[in-house]
């Protein structure tokens, strides 16, 4: 795994390990979800972020990742996300 975060989760358990992952290597200077679609279970948005990787200094500049939530009962079941993942890469990498 080239990048801490870069995890396949498929138990509700090891999700904290992502977040984990998240706040071990990253300093959030922006998170903005914007361009909200629903359909059926499922919501959509984009996200603009803008994070500072801890152990090089590398910033990042994030446009429009994709989003997706699965909605069971009113809960979150399951989440996808998509990004640059080469221009993560290269940052991570430095």
């Amino acid at each position: 795994m080239r990048v801490p975060w870069h995890l396949q989760i498929r138990e509700k358990q090891n999700v904290p390990a992502f977040f984990q992952a998240l706040a071990e290597h990253c300093d959030f200077t922006k998170f903005e979800p914007h361009s909200f679609a629903a359909g059926g279970d499922h919501v959509y948005c984009s996200v603009d972020a803008e994070i500072t990787i801890k152990k090089n200094g590398k910033k990042l500049k994030l446009n429009n990742e994709m989003h997706r939530f699965t909605l069971k009962n009113g809960k979150v079941t399951e989440w996808r996300g998509a990004e640059d993942t080469a221009t993560v890469v290269k940052a991570f990498e430095g």
